[in-house]
């Protein structure tokens, strides 16, 4: 494992790839954006109704200045200078390369590209896998956004195929795996497995867990597998959203809130509370105690025990920045040189 969180002097914290040379980083609850910051930014990315030339160039300032001012404390802990790109996610298979495609970048994508040595592109996600890619020889970099939808529609392929049309390779090419749901948490349906099944070249059995009446997916080794043959390294940076409070999750945040009115639930949670289905993590709060899953000490380095460590509950709250809202983690990578050496 070669990943590490921030040194103490580092706010707001962060993880990234220890050996990798470029700034990046994986930002949770401290550096990533609230739920009323991510409603702008959706916002900011509804379709233009001019055809007038001015008015989309207008509307992609506007979009830059936000990101910058939503994302301030994340890019400021990385000394960010030059452009910030962060893409309209929709669940898609959909990459950009920038600049070139700067003109699209308020229409639906879920990757970007970038060999502009000044350019910081990201990602922001809240349970779905956020993938930071980088050739150290052509000088290119991607940010991918893989929920389980985006992964087995092709994102991760699409975007490392654009990376070889511009010069990449997969003996360069090098893949880190951010925070994400972790297969402990991760409760699926029957049927979920099946569709995922069907839409994999491969068996997915081994990613696949039952206890009981209960069904839990591997979705970072799903990725990782999507991963294998396209480039030469991967790194799991090993760390749950769901189970922790640094770091925004949705499904939590959506339970918090489903946990208050149980005769509303629908679909999967309807089916999960009639099989008695219930995650480690769901069966604990059903007990309020009450106490923070916060990181390990500053600086200190991450193994497999932090990705197999039992988190017992997590903080309550309702506020906009409660580890419990629909906030978002962010990541970010460019290819300017890291300042912070950890």
């Amino acid at each position: 494992m070669n990943a590490r969180f921030s040194k103490p002097k580092a706010d707001p914290l962060f993880v990234q790839n220890d050996l990798w040379p470029i700034r990046h980083g994986f930002f949770g609850l401290y550096g990533g954006i609230g739920p009323l910051q991510h409603a702008a930014l959706q916002a900011s990315c509804l379709p233009v109704h001019s055809d007038s030339p001015h008015s989309i160039h207008s509307d992609q300032q506007n979009r830059c200045a936000l990101i910058k001012t939503v994302a301030r404390a994340s890019l400021a802990a990385l000394h960010f200078t030059g452009t910030a790109w962060l893409s309209n996610q929709k669940h898609t298979n959909r990459v950009l390369v920038l600049p070139r495609d700067q003109q699209s970048i308020m229409q639906p994508a879920d990757a970007l590209i970038t060999n502009d040595p000044d350019a910081f592109i990201g990602i922001i996600t809240a349970d779905c896998a956020p993938i930071l890619i980088y050739d150290g020889v052509a000088k290119v970099i991607a940010a991918i956004h893989a929920g389980w939808r985006g992964a087995v529609s092709g994102i991760i392929e699409e975007t490392v195929r654009q990376m070889y049309a511009m010069g990449a390779t997969i003996s360069n090419l090098q893949a880190t795996i951010g925070p994400m749901i972790r297969s402990a948490s991760y409760q699926v349906s029957p049927d979920f497995v099946q569709t995922v099944q069907d839409a994999s070249a491969w068996n997915i059995s081994t990613m696949v867990r039952t206890v009981g009446d209960c069904v839990f997916f591997d979705l970072p080794l799903y990725i990782h597998k999507r991963l294998e043959s396209l480039v030469s390294n991967i790194t799991d940076i090993h760390i749950d959203t769901f189970s922790r409070t640094d770091f925004f999750s949705h499904r939590r945040a959506t339970h918090h809130q489903k946990q208050a009115n149980r005769d509303n639930r629908t679909g999967f949670d309807k089916w999960s509370e009639q099989s008695g289905c219930k995650s480690e993590h769901q069966k604990i709060t059903e007990n309020t105690s009450v106490k923070n899953a916060m990181m390990p000490p500053l600086g200190e380095t991450l193994g497999e025990s932090l990705g197999n460590e039992s988190v017992t509950c997590w903080a309550e709250g309702s506020g906009e920045n409660s580890p419990n809202s629909h906030g978002r983690n962010i990541s970010w990578i460019s290819l300017a040189a890291r300042t912070n050496p950890l």
